[in-house]
């Protein structure tokens, strides 16, 4: 038996072909960019292993099924997110995006805007078609003034957004434009791409033969070519023409470009613009350009690298530790001014990056609190009720933090001061249950807040009444999980589930063993419980309670018991934030993670 090795460099386009069949309608512009694409990371010797295609959704977010690399079909408008993970993860792998004008610049804009602003080293091709082929040919973004389809009978009066202009606007390094038909130039644009270190943003006129066709003709039918495309090149005059007989210039006195004639019965030569690539002034000039006044600009607009994101990211935390040590969580909460270790509530908050395993302070709460929940709704971090004070004062306030600001802000307050209570989100909404109120009384009312109208309402009650519970949301429904009437030693194993759209309470399946004092999180469809306690003694429980079989399950125990303590999910991890590790007020700084 022979056996041959063939070396990247030794790769033809048809290499980097997969088994699958390409399912495109016969004729559409999709196809010669595959080949383009193909061509290029032969030319390049682009290693397949180390090669990654991400798409979003629509005609084009096919491509990675196509290409025997690794690919990522992932989300509407999410590709640019993905990826940025993708390379952040490992920035040896070369990533390339796969989007369109609806993808990539309706619900997906602002995560176009922002790898192009942070220069995540990526190569983004956008296929512009100016319409939703996917979906049967509704406008886009891209769609002129007048388009007729189906969401606009009368014609569209919205004005396009041009994918380049917006690009430069966004802070991109990279810009280019070419034409689904014309292979060299793609094929070159995609190398200077690929070659650029930092976001690299291509567009590509592709024509739509079932729900758009011809809509490019005005500028890439042969016949108009010659007069209606310039094709820029670093360092070389701005003419186009059959003959290359006219030109681009600065009008006299100001900052527009007209078209102006060249040779013995025009401009001489030398007055003619010279295309600098580094100019971003005048790449957003040339953008601008369209028939019938002007040319279109194709080619690479506007080079001017700088420093990726990725790697300016990895020098930061290197020079900032990271990997060199775990990060020592106790020594960040015990430093001066930051933590009280006695029984006093404290206002100090903390952000976790499991990225980095790095801790950092953000804003302190408005006012110290304990035994208080906090719930995420919508992109939103609540804070709410709480104990305060040594007493344990039952309050009514609700914090929303802005991360963008690191600011927390007051809405809404409750309508009964509660704290010990439990708080979910579902469909954007906050339910609380349960808890403790004025004179040590338990809170039987449930509570929903609308951030919208930032407004409460009070709901069904719950049927037993407790406090020390955990609550957790899944599926549209809030569980409220164990705790106690007031009563360290009477825990509950209760579970009961509360359903917002029938504004009804369920009983289900009790809980392995009785606690109170415990948390809980989501993961991986079953939610997860952890830690407890009685008066004397703290627990190291994990059971996991499945909503669709009503069933509970146990699971490897905390390395240690504790109680009041946080748990959360973040990117299929469960972590496990401090507590107190014996009965009372003792405190730990420890975090433990599980993953299934």
């Amino acid at each position: 038996m022979t056996v041959t090795t063939i070396t990247d460099a030794e790769l033809v386009p048809k290499d980097y072909a997969s088994d699958q069949e390409v399912r495109w309608c016969p004729g559409c512009g999709d196809y010669a960019i595959l080949k383009a694409v193909q061509k290029a990371l032969a030319e390049l010797g682009a290693s397949r292993e180390r090669t990654v295609f991400v798409s979003g959704i629509g005609c084009a977010a096919r491509f990675p099924y196509y290409l025997s690399t690794y690919g990522f079909h992932t989300i509407h408008g999410r590709a640019p997110a993905i990826a940025t993970g993708i390379k952040l993860a490992n920035p040896e792998l070369d990533v390339w995006v796969v989007t369109g004008d609806g993808d990539g610049l309706s619900i997906g804009g602002n995560h176009m805007l922002h790898v192009l602003r942070r220069n995540v080293d990526l190569q983004i091709i956008l296929f512009n078609n100016e319409i939703y082929g996917l979906t049967k040919g509704q406008y886009s973004p891209t769609s002129r003034r007048g388009t007729r389809s189906p969401s606009t009978p009368q014609g569209s009066v919205e004005y396009p957004v041009s994918a380049c202009a917006f690009a430069l606007g966004a802070g991109a390094r990279f810009v280019a434009r070419a034409v689904d038909t014309q292979q060299p130039d793609v094929v070159a644009l995609l190398k200077r791409a690929h070659a650029h270190r930092g976001a690299s943003f291509v567009e590509v006129f592709q024509n739509c033969v079932v729900f758009n066709d011809g809509v490019f003709d005005h500028f890439t039918a042969k016949d108009v070519a010659p007069d209606t495309q310039l094709h820029v090149e670093h360092g070389k005059p701005l003419v186009f023409g059959q003959n290359q007989q006219r030109g681009l210039r600065l009008t006299p006195g100001t900052l527009a470009l007209e078209v102006v004639p060249v040779g013995d019965a025009g401009v001489p030569l030398r007055d003619i613009l010279v295309h600098d690539e580094t100019n971003r002034a005048l790449a957003q000039l040339l953008v601008a350009l369209e028939p019938p006044a002007f040319p279109v600009a194709l080619g690479v607009l506007y080079c001017n690298p700088a420093t990726s994101y990725e790697r300016e990211l990895y020098a930061q935390a290197r020079a900032a530790g990271f990997g060199r040590e775990p990060a020592d969580l106790g020594a960040l909460l015990g430093r001066e001014g930051t933590w009280n270790r006695s029984n006093h509530p404290t206002a100090a908050a903390f952000r976790y990056d499991p990225a980095t395993n790095g801790w950092e302070r953000i804003a302190d709460l408005p006012a110290p609190r304990h035994h208080m929940p906090l719930a995420v709704a919508g992109d939103t971090l609540y804070a709410v009720g709480g104990l305060s004070g040594q007493s344990f004062i039952p309050e009514r306030t609700l914090w929303a933090y802005r991360e963008d600001v690191n600011r927390w802000e007051t809405r809404a307050p409750l309508p009964v001061p509660r704290g010990a209570s439990g708080a979910a989100a579902v469909g954007g909404r906050l339910v609380v249950v349960g808890g403790w109120g004025a004179g040590r009384r338990l809170v039987d009312s449930t509570a929903i807040y609308d951030p919208a109208a930032n407004r409460w309402r009070n709901a069904a009650p719950i049927p037993t009444p407790r406090d020390h519970l955990a609550a957790a949301a899944i599926a549209g429904i809030v569980y409220a999980i164990g705790g106690r009437p007031l009563d360290p030693d009477r825990n509950y194993d209760v579970v009961e589930a509360y359903d917002p759209a029938t504004d009804r309470w369920t009983t289900k399946a009790p809980m392995p063993s009785r606690r109170g004092g415990l948390a809980a999180a989501v993961l991986d469809g079953g939610i997860h419980t952890v830690g407890g306690e009685t008066r004397r003694a703290v627990f190291a429980n994990h059971e996991v309670y499945d909503p669709v079989t009503d069933r509970w399950s146990v699971a490897p125990a905390l390395p240690a018991g504790r109680h009041g303590l946080g748990a959360a999910t973040l990117a299929g991890t469960l972590y496990v934030i401090g507590g107190g590790p014996a009965a009372g007020f003792a405190q730990t700084d420890a975090v433990a993670a599980f993953r299934p």
